[in-house]
């Protein structure tokens, strides 16, 4: 589906400016828990590729009245220029960004301006599988030690069950999912996923599957691609090393659309990844107890986030998180939490940093599904945790960040008892609304009785 309300232009060509639903309508359905309804209401968003050669001028036409325009990420720099119902927007290098009208979220216009792709694997060599311009129905693709799957431009790919399938029941929420994912790298070393195309989810049943999952892998990188409607979480990287994720955008409107999840994996770096999901957008977890996740970058990442966490480390901590970095990178969105560690297993988490981060709230009609926090940090006891005890959360810095919005809420930190607390914190450069953080004071904090060791420093 294309957009019924922007028009997209660089150098004078027009660029396809597609679709994708986003905050689809919650269904409960007897005898199960929440989950969402497949082709029910919802609301709507609109994004465009842009491969150009920068700096660019990109030119959006909007085809509705509107009385103001902001391109987000602010820390872009991106002054719109305004001519009637013309906006031009002078690029100076590839960029992820948002287009809201009006200083609401309601339908903006993704932007994903990429440079001209390059280094397209060779169509001809037996270890390619490629999927060329126009629509390619698929059930599961099972990548092989070795292998490319190049995705072009022009292709969609739609993840689809075979006739007949039987998926398995259960859960926390006893809802019915399918074992493989769209794209499958299972157990295997040395594998690339690129091109410019459309992996879509949209045919899929809530929570069904991953559209790419990554597990028991080393030596794989993915990029280029854009990951529409997943039914689940768009790339888990489970219990995997070495993995490059570059250049990546992910819309969905689904419950549980997490984005790029590392699960007890070590040595993964995600850069220039957008993600619009409804649910955690860019967080570490650890479900195999024997399994810690170590040296983990997110790096000039941009986060919409619709309902959990935007970047940090987020319920399932069955073993130790350590040394995982968010750097540079945006939330132009947050429902609930943009930057948090929460602790329900019995797993200890840190050193994390965050640093240069921005964070901004537009104007929004939704309510939070649970209380809002700017940062959370805490541990406790909840449904998703399995583990018999708690964890601790330790050597935790905010460097750097910037925090904007109207009614901004609380920082909180809550330790869950004298044996399991959250210490050694330190907020240092933390602006919110342009004003500097200065002391434990401030009317924001929120801490509990089982926090040690908090330091805040204004530079």
């Amino acid at each position: 589906m294309v957009s019924d309300v922007y028009l997209v232009s660089v150098g004078g060509t027009a660029v396809p400016v597609w679709l994708s639903r986003v905050r689809e309508a919650i269904n409960r359905p007897e005898g199960a828990g929440w989950t969402s309804m497949l082709n029910g209401p919802t609301e709507w968003c609109s994004f465009a590729r842009l491969d150009a050669d920068y700096p660019a001028r990109i030119d959006v036409r909007v085809l509705k009245p509107f009385r103001s325009i902001e391109v987000l990420p602010r820390s872009a720099g991106v002054l719109p220029k305004v001519e009637g119902s013309l906006v031009a927007l002078h690029v100076d290098r590839p960029r992820l960004l948002t287009v809201c009208l009006d200083g609401t979220d309601e339908h903006p216009l993704h932007l994903f301006c990429r440079e001209v792709e390059s280094n397209r694997p060779d169509p001809n060599d037996p270890n390619v599988i490629t999927f060329g311009p126009g629509e390619h129905w698929v059930n599961s693709v099972r990548v092989r030690s070795g292998q490319t799957v190049y995705v072009d431009g022009g292709a969609i790919l739609r993840g689809v069950l075979p006739e007949g399938a039987q998926g398995r029941r259960g859960g926390v929420l006893n809802l019915t999912s399918y074992d493989s994912p769209v794209i499958d790298v299972e157990g295997v070393e040395d594998v690339r996923i690129c091109g410019r195309g459309i992996l879509d989810g949209g045919c899929l049943p809530h929570p069904a599957r991953n559209l790419i999952r990554v597990s028991n892998s080393r030596g794989v990188r993915i990029e280029g691609l854009t990951l529409r409607n997943s039914p689940n979480w768009h790339l888990p990287i489970c219990a995997s090393e070495d993995v490059t994720v570059e250049d990546l955008a992910c819309i969905s409107g689904r419950l549980n659309s997490d984005g790029v999840n590392c699960v007890s994996s070590s040595r993964v770096t995600v850069r220039r990844t957008f993600v619009r999901g409804h649910d955690d957008c860019f967080v570490v977890k650890t479900t195999d107890p024997g399994r810690p996740a170590t040296d983990i970058l997110y790096d000039g990442c941009i986060a919409w986030d619709d309902w959990g966490y935007a970047f940090g480390v987020s319920y399932e901590t069955r073993a130790d998180i350590r040394d995982v970095v968010f750097r540079d990178c945006d939330v132009v969105f947050a429902r609930n939490w943009p930057l948090g560690v929460h602790v329900s297993d019995s797993g200890v988490v840190g050193p994390i940093l965050f640093e240069r981060i921005g964070v901004y709230y537009p104007r929004t009609a939704i309510a939070p599904h649970m209380s809002r926090q700017s940062v959370k940090l805490d541990i406790v006891e909840d449904v998703w945790g399995k583990d018999g005890q708690r964890g601790h959360i330790r050597d935790i810095t905010l460097r750097d960040i910037e925090i904007n919005g109207v009614d901004l809420p609380p920082i909180l930190l809550a330790g869950h008892n004298e044996d399991h607390r959250i210490e050694d914190i330190l907020f240092e450069n933390v602006r919110l609304n342009g004003r500097p953080l200065v002391t434990l004071g401030d009317h924001l904090f929120r801490i509990n009785e089982h926090v040690r060791n908090v330091t805040v420093r204004a530079t």
